[in-house]
This record gives structure tokens, C-alpha cells and sequence, in this order.
């Protein structure tokens, strides 16, 4: 209760509870964390007796964040209550349009906000706003949407072992997210190991595969294909494993999800491969200041996983884009202390849409 807004969270949903407006629509981002943090709210209002909608665009067709398309969606069957979670802080507009049409709102989010937010519209739950009070500034949007499900919990109670769950699904976001393991993430992710073997759901178990429950596996093993789904177009499947509770749906979605990180990995050598060729065309042995790369028809889902790779080799920023007609969508990724997204505010004029952190991750078009 140490954010801003987060008893406001919790009033408007009560109000909702008790008029019997239960009809909830939780709205996710496309990667591991935005699968972990569905899953959590989900899992939460599920033990009280709630059984919410679920929505998380396709990276590939449908675009990043709460979008007026994604709203024209929505709206064609609206929802009571919509509650975004990784994502939201950037769509007022859009905001405004659901809550005209008489669908209540709750943001929780955890990427840079690129105006103060209206938080007269509506609860904003996110660490990093400028005017936010909340005094750890590095969660992961699981790491709030966990926060908003024990916020929610106060009113509306589930039981130790539930909460459990909500944190091994918060640590592994935490992780995957490349958030910094200090101070309040590193007990959270502490705890999620801690209570992992018995309360991880079984999707997460079988990912596990028997391995040492750390940090490391939740970064190389856990996480990678988590966002595999999402790189590949099929975010149902990150979404179901994370959700079922059968053991045999569990091992079948586990196994489509090794199969999807193969594709990705794949799909990220050819196109990191014609990345360095376009490098050492463009600069020879020398190294590039920043590294800005495109190609037509670059696989969207890849771009920013081989911008991490071209950043951590030419030790600079990486812009990764690819060309569909007339428009270049990538994404982007910092080195250091380069702030990769006041770059982009820099260069606004010339973008249609970009967001993201300031250094861990930035989406650009």
C-alpha cells in the first residue's frame, strides 16, 4: 500500500465484487513476464471464486500495448473491469475509450512513462512513474501484479499455499525480465525458489525437468522458452502451461514449448548472421558507435533477442529493425549507462510508436 493508487485498486475492486460486476478481463504483454503476470492475477481471482477473461495480443499480428485496435476488440464484448498488467502506462487514450464506454480500469505496469499519467482516470500501480511513492523502482510487471493480487488479498483472502504459487510465477518473471536481484527482488526471487518444488505450477515443473531450482534456471532454461511463445506467435501455449493444472496437458505444452525455442533459436542465427555481415560491410574492422541494423521481412519475434547479441559483442547500443512496406518495427536494446530511451524521445518526430525501460529493454516502430 506504499504505491499511490493501490487503495484506490482495491476500493474500485470491491465496488465492482459487490455489485456483482465480476465479469474481469486481465490484459497481458507478449513476453515471459507479461505470461507470469496474467498468470498470477489470474490464479488469484480464480481462488476467490472468479473466473476472468484473459487477453495478450500476438507480438506478431496485433501489436504491443493496450492499442485502439486492441480496445476495438475489447469493446466488441466489454468486460467489466479491465486490469492490465506489463503494460498500459503509455495508453491514455485508450484508457479514456474503455472507461467511456463504461469499462472500469486498473494499470499495473512497470515500464517508463513517457508523460505523467492521468491518475484521475483510473489506478495506476507502477513503480518507475515520476510521481509514484513506492520506493523500490525495479519490479518486474509479475513483481506488481503480485503486489496488486496481496494488495487485493487484504479484502479478499486466499489461502499460503496460493501465494506461494503467485511468488515462484513473480521470480521467475523477475528473472527472465532481467530486473536487478537486489533488495526487494532478491527476497521475492528467494522465496519463489524456496517454495518452487511444491508450489510452482506444474507447467513450470515440467520446464524444470528435475533441474537445481536457482535463478540461472529460471534465465537460461525457464525464460528463454516462456518467451518463446510469444517470439513465435503462439502465446496461448506459454499461457496454458502456466495455467494448467493436469499433468499430461502439462508435459504436452511443455514439449510444443521446447519445440517453439528451437524454431526461435534458428530463426535468431540467420537473421544475427546477415546482422554482422551488414556490420562489417558498413564499418569494416572498426567498431560502430551504434549499431543500427535493418532487413526485409526480419522475423518480428527475434529482433530483440539479436539485439542483445549484437550489444553484448559490439560492447554499444543496438537498434534491430525490420522493413514491412513502408515501416520499420523492431526493437531496441542499451549498453551501460546509455539511456536508450530518452534516444528515442530524442528521435519522436520520426517514430509512430516506442516504449520500453531505459536500459533493460525498449520497443521500437
Amino acid at each position: 500500500f506504499l504505491f499511490r493508487d493501490m487503495q484506490k485498486a482495491c476500493d474500485l475492486l470491491a465496488e465492482c465484487i459487490r455489485a456483482d460486476k465480476k465479469d474481469f478481463l486481465i490484459f497481458g504483454d507478449y513476453d515471459a513476464d507479461g505470461f507470469c503476470a496474467t498468470a498470477i492475477l489470474y490464479r488469484y481471482f480464480r481462488a476467490i471464486g472468479i473466473e476472468p477473461r484473459m487477453l495478450i495480443p500476438e507480438r506478431l499480428t496485433e501489436g504491443y500495448d493496450l492499442n485502439p485496435d486492441q480496445v476495438a476488440t475489447i469493446l466488441e464484448d466489454p468486460p467489466h473491469l479491465l486490469i492490465t498488467v506489463d503494460c498500459g502506462t503509455n495508453a491514455d487514450e485508450s484508457v479514456e475509450a474503455l472507461l467511456t464506454a463504461g469499462v472500469s480500469v486498473i494499470i499495473s505496469d512497470h515500464h517508463q512513462a513517457l508523460k505523467l499519467p492521468n491518475r484521475t482516470l483510473c489506478p495506476y500501480i507502477n513503480p518507475v512513474i515520476e510521481d509514484e511513492s513506492y520506493p523500490f523502482p525495479f519490479l518486474s510487471g509479475a513483481g506488481v501484479a503480485l503486489k496488486l493480487a496481496l494488495a487485493f488479498s487484504k479484502d479478499y483472502p486466499v489461502s499460503p499455499e496460493t501465494v506461494d504459487t503467485l511468488y515462484t510465477l513473480a521470480a521467475v518473471a523477475t528473472v527472465a525480465d532481467i530486473m536487478p536481484l537486489e533488495d526487494e527482488n532478491r527476497h521475492l526471487v528467494w522465496r519463489g525458489i524456496q517454495s518452487f518444488r511444491e508450489a510452482a505450477p506444474l507447467g513450470l515443473l515440467q520446464l524444470a525437468q528435475g533441474r537445481e531450482i536457482s535463478s540461472q534456471l529460471f534465465s537460461f532454461h525457464i525464460g528463454p522458452r516462456l518467451n518463446a511463445a510469444g517470439r513465435m506467435g503462439e502465446v496461448d501455449v506459454a499461457l496454458d502451461l502456466l495455467l494448467s493444472d493436469d499433468a499430461k496437458e502439462a508435459q504436452r505444452l511443455a514439449d510444443r514449448l521446447e519445440n517453439l525455442n528451437q524454431q526461435r533459436k534458428s530463426t535468431e542465427e540467420d537473421i544475427f548472421a546477415k546482422a554482422i555481415s551488414q556490420l562489417e560491410d558498413e564499418y569494416g574492422d572498426e567498431k560502430p558507435p551504434f549499431v543500427i541494423v535493418h532487413g526485409k521481412g526480419w522475423h518480428l519475434g527475434v529482433l530483440g533477442i539479436v539485439a542483445s547479441r549484437l550489444t553484448e559483442l559490439y560492447r554499444c547500443p543496438a537498434l534491430v529493425l525490420s522493413e514491412e512496406g513502408n515501416i520499420l518495427k523492431g526493437s531496441g536494446r542499451s549498453y551501460a549507462n546509455f539511456n536508450l530511451l530518452a534516444s528515442l524521445d530524442f528521435a519522436a518526430d520520426h517514430l509512430l510508436q516506442y516504449g520500453g525501460h531505459e536500459q533493460a529493454r525498449s520497443e521500437e516502430r
